[in-house]
This record gives structure tokens, C-alpha cells and sequence, in this order.
């Protein structure tokens, strides 16, 4: 039998401004900082679930492709609600 992936670790963003990075994904959906920080070269987060894939963000220049975070939450309107409230736009 072939082996196959039992979970995802980490991800890895590249990200511009690490300082609003840091307070996006701490602040908002309230991801625990576990190194790094808002002024540091590299960060990493995680959801309140330890068992939960860390994001790690490094700082540089941004990248022409895209990436894409996959997060599950217990009530999607709630946390809409909850991200509005904090401030969170977007525009589609």
C-alpha cells in the first residue's frame, strides 16, 4: 500500500508588511502567535487547536502567484460577524 500525507504541518506565506500580517491573523480570527511577532523577519501562528497546521509568514517581496489558507470554523456567519466587527472589509 502506498503511503500517504496523514496531515498538513505548515504552510508558508510571503508576506510585504509583516507587522499588519501579524496583527491580521493574530487579531482577527485570534491565531496564537508561537514566534516571531510584528517585528520580526518570520513568523509563525497557530489556530487555538494545537493539533491544527501552523501558518508561518516570512517576510520579502511579494510573489506574482497566489496561495490560499483553507480554515474551518464552528459557525461561518458568526465568524463573519466576528471579523466584520473587528474591522475586516473586503470587496469581491
Amino acid at each position: 500500500m502506498a503511503p500517504t500525507i496523514e496531515k498538513i504541518s505548515a504552510t508558508t506565506f510571503r508576506v510585504l508588511n509583516m507587522k499588519a500580517s501579524v496583527q491580521f491573523y493574530r487579531d482577527l480570527p485570534g491565531m496564537e502567535l508561537l514566534y516571531g511577532g510584528e517585528q520580526a523577519s518570520f513568523s509563525s501562528l497557530r489556530s487555538n487547536d494545537s493539533e491544527s497546521a501552523i501558518l508561518n509568514l516570512e517576510q520579502g517581496d511579494t510573489v506574482s502567484r497566489w496561495g490560499r489558507l483553507i480554515i474551518h470554523v464552528t459557525d461561518v456567519d458568526e465568524f463573519w460577524t466576528h471579523l466584520k466587527e473587528r474591522g475586516l472589509s473586503l470587496s469581491v
